[in-house]
């Protein structure tokens, strides 16, 4: 059995994709944010297919990054993710192929339900191998590394986060502690 969660904050889009997924054999569940869904499934056992898929309200990339960041940790968790994008916007749709996030496309020859399967099938079924010592980290310090690791500045991420870049600093020190890095280069690399 697949697990479906769709995330977005515009409840119009997540109506939208409840009512266009209903006829698929997948239990559905929506969420205002990547964070809410975070809290969920960090309860849940990765392996058993929960597919994330974040719907993006019709607005600038800055103004959902913080999402595309929780979406990562969820990823990095073993979670097997997309993201619903139309074609045309370019933006998303090169962060999304930056980042390794997978892609559902609106205006696809596929349908969305078509699309979803294929990655829930396909991605989803494969054991996604989470790095033991990511497991050390607390959500908020892994939601911290994926931004720097992503090339996020140290006030970028704390912009998206909405925390100061001092409590960033601080994330920083502790997780290059508990995964053994040695220094900037091996972080953001994110060498075993």
């Amino acid at each position: 059995m697949k697990h479906l969660h769709v995330v977005s904050s515009d409840a119009l889009r997540r109506e939208a994709v409840r009512k266009r997924l209903a006829p698929l054999a997948l239990s559905l569940q929506t969420y205002k944010s990547s964070d809410l869904a975070a809290r969920v499934l960090n309860t849940l056992d990765s392996s058993r297919a929960h597919l994330v898929v974040y719907v993006p309200p019709p607005t600038n990339l800055e103004a959902f990054s913080h999402e595309l960041i929780s979406l990562l940790s969820l990823k990095n968790l073993g979670f097997p993710v997309a993201l619903i994008c139309m074609s045309t916007e370019e933006a998303l749709v090169q962060t999304a192929d930056v980042l390794k996030i997978n892609k559902i496309f609106y205006d696809a020859k596929e349908s969305l339900a078509d699309q979803i399967r294929n990655i829930a099938n396909g991605k989803g079924s494969q054991k996604h191998a989470v790095k033991s010592k990511a497991k050390l980290l607390t959500p908020r310090e892994r939601s911290v590394l994926i931004g720097l690791q992503a090339g996020l500045t140290l006030k970028e991420v704390a912009s998206n986060l909405r925390i100061s870049p001092n409590t960033v600093s601080t994330y920083k020190t502790r997780i290059m502690q508990k995964l053994g890095y040695r220094n900037n280069a091996e972080l953001l690399q994110g060498r075993d």
